[in-house]
């Protein structure tokens, strides 16, 4: 009887550019390229690490695509994870570091900005990508703005919009949103 062990993806690299930037203003491009592995496809998955729950957040949904474009939340220095998964389930983990400065922002920019992103997650059909970058806007806004009630309400309300535009069951839609309720209200941790 022979027993074989998978191994992980191998040879690879990971990158963030530019690796400075502004919360909410700079796309960053973070990389995982020249990975080798037996067991295709691929899967890559980006996350950050937030101090605050001390615990590593997805940036976006797994994808076979190695290379995302994304606004990241503010840290000087951000620490950046990208995970790629072999088809059998074997991992390897990289990390990477940003300096992203916070953006002083007003209410407005800050809505105008969450308004494009949803815009964009819709145009790609991709809901939890909304639900990432909302995560990463409202993350990048408790930094240093005090959202209104009427902020809050409309940036949920915006988000109800999507995903039931999307075809999101009417449950889930009321699912994600109280969860940004509570985020934007600050009753609950981004």
């Amino acid at each position: 009887v022979q027993i074989y062990a998978n191994a992980p993806p191998s040879s690879g690299s990971f990158s963030i550019s530019p690796n400075k930037g502004t919360s909410l203003d700079t796309l960053f491009t973070l990389s995982s390229m020249n990975w080798v592995d037996d067991a295709l496809p691929l899967s890559y998955e980006y996350k950050f690490f937030d101090e605050v729950r001390g615990k590593l957040v997805p940036l976006l949904a797994i994808s076979a695509v190695p290379q995302i474009d994304s606004i990241l939340p503010p840290g000087v220095p951000l620490q950046l994870t990208a995970s790629i998964v072999d088809s059998l389930g074997g991992e390897a983990l990289i990390d990477a570091t940003a300096m992203v400065e916070a953006k002083d922002s007003t209410t407005e920019e800050l809505m105008h900005n969450m308004q494009l992103n949803v815009e964009d997650s819709v145009r790609l059909m991709d809901g939890e990508s909304i639900a990432c970058m909302i995560g990463v806007s409202i993350k990048t806004a408790a930094e240093g703005t005090t959202l209104s009630a009427k902020d809050s309400f409309y940036m949920v309300d915006r988000l109800k919009f999507a995903l039931s535009a999307m075809g999101m069951s009417e449950s889930t839609v009321e699912t994600v949103a109280g969860t940004l309720a509570g985020v934007t209200t600050g009753s609950v941790d981004v």
